[in-house]
């Protein structure tokens, strides 16, 4: 059976079923047989509900105010929201799990931490920036070139978000919430030993961290309730490890928690209203705003506690081999998504659309918005964040990205650079 794609093909025609499985294969990331198959699927749908954000961001503004269409395109714009969520409790399961199964460095824990996050987010960032500079007229930028410098070093930092700043790449605000995580519960493992105690002492106390951190947000006293779920990874990941089996989770279980998910989000949804989720330190958190945290918290933890713990119809469904790729590469497609978006645009508004073509070009924006992230995917974050282990293959890399950078400005010849650079020159002058 394997020898049938092993060669070229007959004639010498080149064999696609074996180029079109080495593509595929691209996306598969990790080896370790202790990987949880419907953790990257569940990415997936994340990324997906975050996509409904910024199509009824973008996309509805045409459709008829009060219309059926724009109060249905507006509550799933509003339910994407809960993708974020998603992501925090599954990077809680995660990341807690990698440090609480042995002693990392905290260096070399950080270290990763950037080298995943940032090569993709710097060529994101840049090309957002480059296109403020030399296409809007600075409009999303502050006047003055200290204030510039200052806005462009917090965004490197990942500080818009937690703090009040205003992220140039809009999604990225998220960003600053992981980053506050990746630093702190290293110094919670450390501070109390958590690797020493008992799994029932770190449920506890994790648990009450929780209990005082909600009570706060009774009052009004406690902001960012979204760092919350989190917590829910983590307790999650202290469930499953501590024996799913022992919890003998049952078939109708798994059906009530899939329910509960999907109502979870509906009542949520609704509670929550048109507020946005984005909340600052300059911004506490209305006690009200507690009930839909607490409503997704409890049904993302049990629905992902059947997902993980049961070889039932949630984790084969977050298994399929399409979703989980998709997953693979929702870091990619979160970043690139809306400005994939804002490119359809122009083409959006000459198409004079209604609401039949609002929703028919939904999953057309939606493919292409995963075909531009399979792109930065393949070519920046799984070479740069995913297969680069060390410093000398790093460089490597970089040395081949220059040489190739090189032949291809000679290829390219002196008039066209000249036209480039007059064409740059035009946008500079003031005039």
């Amino acid at each position: 059976m394997t020898g049938l794609h092993s060669s070229g093909g007959t004639g010498g025609i080149p064999d696609t079923s074996s180029l079109l499985s080495r593509l595929v294969s691209r996306f598969e990331v990790g080896g370790s047989s202790a990987r949880l198959a419907p953790m990257e699927g569940l990415r997936g749908l994340a990324v997906s509900l975050v996509f409904l954000v910024h199509y009824d961001g973008l996309f509805a503004r045409g459709l008829v105010p009060g219309s059926n269409s724009r109060a249905i395109s507006a509550f799933l714009g509003m339910l994407g929201n809960w993708g974020v969520e998603l992501f925090f409790l599954l990077s809680g399961f995660l990341i807690y799990g990698y440090l609480i199964r042995k002693a990392v460095p905290a260096g070399e824990f950080l270290a990763r931490r950037v080298q995943r996050i940032y090569p993709t987010f710097l060529l994101v960032f840049g090309a957002h920036l480059a296109v403020a500079l030399l296409f809007t007229r600075h409009q999303h930028l502050p006047a003055g070139l200290g204030a510039v410098l200052r806005y462009v070093v917090e965004n490197l930092l990942l500080l818009p978000g937690v703090f009040p700043i205003h992220p140039l790449v809009t999604v990225t605000w998220s960003l600053s919430y992981e980053v506050f995580f990746y630093l702190t519960i290293p110094l919670l493992i450390g501070a109390f030993r958590l690797r020493s105690r008992t799994r029932r002492w770190r449920i506890l106390f994790f648990a009450s961290l929780l209990a005082v951190y909600w009570g706060f947000a009774l009052f009004g006293a406690a902001f960012h309730l979204r760092l919350s779920m989190f917590v829910a990874g983590i307790l999650l990941y202290e469930t499953i490890h501590g024996g799913a089996g022992e919890l003998r989770l049952k078939a109708a279980g798994e059906y009530l928690a899939i329910a509960g998910l999907c109502a979870g989000l509906v009542i949520a949804t609704l509670l929550h209203g048109n507020a946005s989720p984005v909340q600052t330190l300059s911004e506490p958190y209305d006690f009200r705003k507690l009930t839909p945290t607490a409503i997704l918290w409890v049904s993302m933890y049990l629905f992902c506690l059947y997902c993980f713990g049961r070889k039932g119809p949630s984790a084969r469904v977050f298994a399929w081999r399409p979703l989980r790729l998709f997953g693979n590469m929702s870091y990619s497609y979160f970043l690139l998504h809306a400005s994939v978006l804002h490119l359809l645009l122009p083409l959006w508004v000459r198409l004079a659309p209604d609401a039949t073509l609002y929703w028919l070009f939904l999953p057309i924006a939606w493919l292409l918005t995963a075909l531009g992230s399979a792109a930065l995917f393949l070519m920046v974050e799984r070479p740069l964040s995913l297969e680069i282990r060390t410093p000398r293959e790093f460089a490597d890399l970089l040395t081949r990205w220059v040489r190739t950078g090189c032949k291809f400005v000679c290829s390219s010849g002196a008039t066209n650079l000249n036209v480039a650079g007059d064409a740059l020159a035009s946008r500079l002058d003031p005039r």
